[in-house]
């Protein structure tokens, strides 16, 4: 069995990103992540945005028994204007 730890405070330095975010419910969450990860990865690319890092999941709300409460993302080296989309 794999213990956690106990838990901690991690500072980390700020990281501008941008990101897809969605309510979706926990069952099914995977499918709406996907959808957000395509949608995404492919305006990147078109728009040829130079990334910063690998992508993450951001979780604003969790609740396993409602809606989850997610952004996709990926760090960028300056901030970005929005697509309007």
């Amino acid at each position: 069995m794999t213990t956690i730890g106990k838990p901690k405070i991690d500072k980390r330095p700020k990281l501008t990103y941008m990101g897809i975010r969605t309510m979706a419910p926990f069952k099914g969450m995977s499918k709406q992540i996907e959808k957000m990860a395509d949608e995404l990865n492919a305006w990147v690319a078109v728009n040829k945005i130079k990334t910063a890092g690998p992508p993450f999941l951001r979780y604003h709300v969790i609740d396993m028994r409602g809606f989850m409460d997610i952004s996709y993302c990926v760090p960028v080296r300056k901030a970005l204007p929005e697509a309007g989309n």
